[in-house]
């Protein structure tokens, strides 16, 4: 076992850098435009992060818990912290490197597809001045009415603290929107406590989808305002604590519409309050590092823990038309990440709720996700997913999944199937092909996915979908993600779909290692 040197910290000093270094730039017009048309991350935002003070004890894993701090703000292509030991014995300065990534992004396009044209656009800084803040703007319209357009700012670093800021505006063809939070979360590994407060109004419209068509929707507003606050104890690597959750909702109903309308059970409008204590524990084994599992080029890390959260309270539900009720809940997440063998990761994670009534249980939600990868070199992985969501309620309105290529099932349309199950699995299997151009690494991928979607329990029967394409990562432009160019086909007919060979152009993993983390449900 190798022993762990401490040292009493006398300083510690920030080194910021460009998107791309003298060295790099050189007269290459791009890489000087880049630079200048990008704000510096400022020293103050890279020191806000800091959780050791000159004359506190540290050794190298605090050292190596910053890095993974500040990698996980997205805003940098490096990251670099490490212990420099000074001329005075037992005593070390903390100095800390970065290296800025390319933070502002802008897209759009336009689309035809089955006699309706569509428009997006989007731009967004994730870097606001050096600050840490983001700013995004982002609009979509199809030319049946369909639009949606949306603005938010996230403050890092609230007032120069820990806390966090965002702010949501939207306007979409169902009406208006807004949000707004305030946050303090857990900052290190033994930082004791967080908490959380917002607010929101919506006025949108839940939809619901016949072979890929939106064929009936429920308008409605929705109030919430929502606060927790927890606690943690325990060494840095395992710790456990208690808390209290609060929200209050109240929604009102329009009636149904569209083909669908005599389908769908709408409920009176309904206000509730939930409150309940929480416990949450987490348990580190190890921490490990990647380049090469999700991303090219750019260090990933990945937590092997044991996670468990669970909040039992009771809802107070109104609803128009009924007698107040008070309805115990119970809301529940497991998750666990390890390396059963070498170069082997395993995780997986289950995410629940429950609601019971006078008639016992009015409702119900499970999410759960098992992921494998075996890295058989730096250069090659195979990697599977398998993701199961299921859901029943009485009383709020009806749960529906949808299923096709936005939600896992590649070379079929988004949202060509739906149901209250659904069963989703992928195979990827991944090459680097050491090929670096400039600042861009090159990488292959073929796959194979599968879904099932039912309201039955039984789930029907399996559609598959093939497809390759390829990788391209850079760590100063893209950061964590990955430029996707892939051509897929369906391998089993589906009414509705479109039927052929299909090329798409996204930014982002299709599905990424996540280990324990939390599956959100739907609400």
């Amino acid at each position: 076992m190798t022993e762990v040197v401490h040292y009493r910290l006398r300083a510690v000093r920030v080194e910021t850098q460009d998107i791309f270094r003298p060295a790099e730039t050189g007269e290459r017009v791009i890489p000087r435009l880049l630079n200048a048309a990008h704000a510096r991350t400022l020293t103050k935002t890279v020191m806000l992060e800091v959780f050791v003070h000159p004359g506190d004890l540290v050794d190298a894993s605090h050292a190596e818990e910053l890095a993974r701090n500040l990698r996980a703000l997205g805003i940098f292509a490096e990251v670099e912290a490490t212990l420099v030991p000074t001329s005075v014995p037992g005593e070390a300065d903390l100095v800390v490197r970065t290296r800025d990534r390319l933070t502002l992004a802008v897209g759009g396009g336009v689309s035809y597809v089955g006699g309706s044209a569509g428009f997006n656009a989007s731009v967004s800084e994730a870097n606001l001045f050096g600050s840490g803040d983001r700013l995004a703007a982002s609009f979509r319209q199809i030319d049946e009415g369909d639009f949606r357009g949306v603005g938010s700012f996230n403050d890092l670093h609230l007032f120069d603290t820990w806390m966090t800021g965002g702010l949501r505006l939207s306007r979409t063809d169902d009406g208006d929107g807004v949000g707004v939070e305030v946050a303090r979360p857990f900052k290190h590994l033994r930082d004791p406590r967080s908490w959380r407060v917002g607010a929101s109004y919506d006025e949108l419209a839940q939809e619901y989808y016949r072979l890929g068509e939106e064929s009936g929707s429920v308008p409605l507003q929705r109030a919430a305002a929502e606060g927790e606050w927890g606690g943690l104890s325990g060494e840095r690597f395992a710790r456990a604590g208690f808390g209290v959750q609060a929200r209050l909702t109240e929604v009102d109903y329009g009636a149904a519409e569209g083909e669908m309308a005599s389908e769908l059970r709408v409920p009176g409008d309904t206000r509730s309050m939930f409150l309940g204590p929480s416990f949450r524990g987490r348990w580190i084994s190890q921490f490990r590092t990647a380049t090469s599992i999700d991303t090219l080029g750019y260090v990933q890390d990945i937590a092997l823990a044991t996670e468990v959260e669970l909040t039992a309270g009771c809802v107070l539900r109104d609803e128009e038309g009924r007698e107040l009720e008070a309805q115990p809940a119970i809301e529940a997440h497991f998750g666990f990440a390890a390396e059963p063998a070498a170069d082997w990761l395993l995780g997986c994670a289950t995410d629940g709720a429950l609601r019971w009534g006078d008639a016992g249980l009015v409702g119900w939600r499970v999410a759960a996700r098992a992921q494998s990868v075996r890295q058989w070199n730096e250069a090659h992985a195979l990697l599977g997913t398998v993701r199961f969501d299921s859901a029943d309620e009485d009383q709020d309105l009806p749960v529906q999944y949808t299923l096709g290529a936005d939600s896992g099932l590649r070379g079929y349309d988004a949202r060509l199937f739906a149901g209250t199950r659904r069963l989703v699995m992928s195979a990827e299997e991944r090459w680097s092909t050491g090929i670096e151009l400039w600042a861009f690494h090159f990488g292959l991928a073929a796959f194979c996915d599968s879904g099932f979607t039912s309201d039955d329990p039984g789930l029907g029967r399996p559609y598959v979908g093939i497809g390759g394409g390829l990788r391209i990562g850079s760590a100063p432009l893209f950061g964590a993600t990955v430029l996707r160019m892939d051509v897929t086909s369906a391998l089993d007919h589906a009414q509705g779909n479109t039927d052929g060979v299909e090329f798409s152009l996204v930014v982002g993993q299709a599905f990424t290692f996540g280990g324990a983390t939390r599956i959100p449900l739907l609400r």
